[in-house]
Protein backbone atom coordinates (compact mmCIF):
# COMPACT_ATOMS: atom_id res chain seq x y z
CA UNK A 1 0.00 0.00 0.00
CA UNK A 2 0.89 3.84 -1.51
CA UNK A 3 0.87 6.55 1.49
CA UNK A 4 0.73 9.18 -1.07
CA UNK A 5 0.90 12.06 1.86
CA UNK A 6 1.63 11.90 5.06
CA UNK A 7 1.09 15.17 6.77
CA UNK A 8 0.43 16.92 10.28
CA UNK A 9 -0.15 21.32 10.19
CA UNK A 10 2.60 23.00 12.53
CA UNK A 11 -0.19 23.56 15.04
CA UNK A 12 -0.94 20.28 15.89
CA UNK A 13 3.10 19.14 15.96
CA UNK A 14 4.31 17.27 18.82
CA UNK A 15 0.86 15.60 20.00
CA UNK A 16 1.35 12.23 18.46
CA UNK A 17 -1.11 12.49 15.54
CA UNK A 18 1.77 11.64 12.87
CA UNK A 19 1.87 7.99 15.16
CA UNK A 20 -1.87 7.60 15.11
CA UNK A 21 -2.17 8.13 11.11
CA UNK A 22 0.92 5.64 10.25
CA UNK A 23 -0.98 3.41 12.77
CA UNK A 24 -4.20 3.67 10.99
CA UNK A 25 -2.33 3.37 8.09
CA UNK A 26 -0.67 0.14 8.69
CA UNK A 27 -4.16 -1.52 10.06
CA UNK A 28 -5.82 -0.54 6.97
CA UNK A 29 -3.05 -2.02 5.05
CA UNK A 30 -3.10 -5.76 6.96
CA UNK A 31 -6.55 -5.58 6.88
CA UNK A 32 -6.63 -5.60 3.13
CA UNK A 33 -4.42 -8.04 2.80
CA UNK A 34 -1.57 -5.96 1.41
CA UNK A 35 2.48 -6.88 2.17
CA UNK A 36 3.94 -3.50 3.56
CA UNK A 37 3.93 -0.01 3.44
CA UNK A 38 5.75 2.38 0.61
CA UNK A 39 5.75 6.34 0.91
CA UNK A 40 8.53 8.76 -0.67
CA UNK A 41 11.23 9.82 0.97
CA UNK A 42 14.63 11.48 0.61
CA UNK A 43 18.33 11.62 1.64
CA UNK A 44 17.62 14.33 3.92
CA UNK A 45 14.50 15.94 5.55
CA UNK A 46 12.77 18.35 2.98
CA UNK A 47 9.44 19.87 3.37
CA UNK A 48 7.22 17.79 0.60
CA UNK A 49 8.49 14.27 1.67
CA UNK A 50 8.31 12.30 4.57
CA UNK A 51 11.25 12.26 7.16
CA UNK A 52 13.68 9.39 6.58
CA UNK A 53 14.48 9.75 10.12
CA UNK A 54 10.92 9.41 11.44
CA UNK A 55 10.52 6.26 8.94
CA UNK A 56 13.81 4.91 10.15
CA UNK A 57 12.35 5.27 13.76
CA UNK A 58 9.01 3.68 12.59
CA UNK A 59 10.70 0.10 11.18
CA UNK A 60 10.88 1.63 7.58
CA UNK A 61 13.82 0.61 5.08
CA UNK A 62 15.16 2.31 2.14
CA UNK A 63 14.22 -0.16 -0.99
CA UNK A 64 15.26 1.75 -3.68
CA UNK A 65 16.32 5.01 -4.39
CA UNK A 66 16.87 7.87 -7.58
CA UNK A 67 18.87 10.93 -8.07
CA UNK A 68 18.57 13.70 -7.22
CA UNK A 69 17.95 13.13 -3.94
CA UNK A 70 14.45 10.25 -4.34
CA UNK A 71 14.17 7.44 -1.65
CA UNK A 72 11.47 4.73 -1.58
CA UNK A 73 11.28 3.65 1.74
CA UNK A 74 8.89 0.56 2.86
CA UNK A 75 7.54 -0.96 5.86
CA UNK A 76 6.97 -4.96 5.48
CA UNK A 77 4.35 -6.95 7.09
CA UNK A 78 5.73 -10.70 6.17
CA UNK A 79 9.25 -11.95 5.77
CA UNK A 80 10.19 -12.34 1.80
CA UNK A 81 7.51 -10.01 0.81
CA UNK A 82 8.31 -8.16 -2.94
CA UNK A 83 11.11 -5.47 -2.43
CA UNK A 84 9.57 -1.93 -4.33
CA UNK A 85 11.25 -0.13 -6.53
CA UNK A 86 11.31 2.49 -8.79
CA UNK A 87 10.80 1.82 -11.89
CA UNK A 88 13.75 1.83 -14.87
CA UNK A 89 11.86 4.89 -16.16
CA UNK A 90 12.65 7.31 -13.31
CA UNK A 91 16.42 7.12 -14.08
CA UNK A 92 15.68 8.18 -18.07
CA UNK A 93 15.92 12.03 -18.62
CA UNK A 94 15.50 11.69 -22.46
CA UNK A 95 13.27 13.71 -24.74
CA UNK A 96 12.49 16.36 -21.45
CA UNK A 97 10.84 19.18 -22.26
CA UNK A 98 12.38 22.43 -22.43
CA UNK A 99 12.08 24.90 -19.83
CA UNK A 100 10.49 24.75 -16.35
CA UNK A 101 7.84 21.51 -16.03
CA UNK A 102 6.06 21.21 -13.20
CA UNK A 103 4.16 17.92 -12.36
CA UNK A 104 1.63 17.46 -9.74
CA UNK A 105 -0.89 15.92 -8.73
CA UNK A 106 -4.10 16.60 -5.88
CA UNK A 107 -2.29 14.24 -2.85
CA UNK A 108 -1.56 17.14 -1.47
CA UNK A 109 -4.69 19.86 -0.93
CA UNK A 110 -2.77 22.89 -1.36
CA UNK A 111 -0.31 21.94 -4.37
CA UNK A 112 -2.87 22.78 -7.42
CA UNK A 113 -3.62 26.20 -6.40
CA UNK A 114 0.12 27.40 -7.14
CA UNK A 115 0.14 26.07 -9.82
CA UNK A 116 -1.37 29.25 -11.59
CA UNK A 117 1.23 31.61 -9.55
CA UNK A 118 4.01 29.78 -10.61
CA UNK A 119 2.82 30.00 -14.57
CA UNK A 120 2.18 33.54 -13.93
CA UNK A 121 6.39 34.05 -11.62
CA UNK A 122 8.24 32.11 -14.50
CA UNK A 123 6.26 33.66 -17.80
CA UNK A 124 7.02 36.98 -15.88
CA UNK A 125 10.84 36.39 -16.70
CA UNK A 126 10.60 34.76 -20.24
CA UNK A 127 11.10 31.42 -19.29
CA UNK A 128 9.07 28.37 -20.80
CA UNK A 129 6.55 26.96 -18.54
CA UNK A 130 4.61 23.97 -18.77
CA UNK A 131 2.80 21.88 -16.07
CA UNK A 132 1.17 18.57 -16.00
CA UNK A 133 -1.51 17.33 -13.61
CA UNK A 134 -1.27 13.79 -12.98
CA UNK A 135 -4.42 11.84 -12.64
CA UNK A 136 -3.84 8.36 -13.30
CA UNK A 137 -1.36 5.27 -13.07
CA UNK A 138 -0.79 5.57 -16.55
CA UNK A 139 0.30 9.34 -15.94
CA UNK A 140 2.74 9.01 -13.59
CA UNK A 141 4.51 5.98 -15.19
CA UNK A 142 4.54 7.36 -18.97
Amino acid sequence: MYIDCRWVSGQFKGHGYSNLLLDACTRDSKAKGKKGLVILSSKKKMGFLSDPKYLGYKGFQTADTTEPYFELMYLPFEEGAPLPRFRDSVDRQKNMPKGFVLYYTNQCPFTAKYVPILEEMIKARNAAFQSARIQTREDAQG
